[in-house]
């Protein structure tokens, strides 16, 4: 994951350990996930003022794309 996202590395951290989660839920799908995770958190990023919640806004829809699969 691209370290320039990521204001702390405790940032960076909550980020991989949510798609560290993600990968143990599905881990058929785990290349996938990154990328849809990565991707969700390059759009919201630049409008984030509370960035802690993004793992939860993340984590949630990247769950929904795996459930249309």
């Amino acid at each position: 994951m691209d370290a320039s996202l990521f204001k702390t590395t405790a940032e960076k951290t909550q980020h991989e350990n949510a798609i560290r989660s993600l990968c143990e839920q599905n881990p058929d799908y785990c290349d996938q996930i990154r990328i849809n995770y990565e991707e969700q958190l390059k759009q919201l990023l630049p409008e984030a003022h509370i960035r802690s919640f993004l793992p939860i806004f993340i984590s949630r829809q990247v769950r929904q794309t795996l459930e249309h699969h």
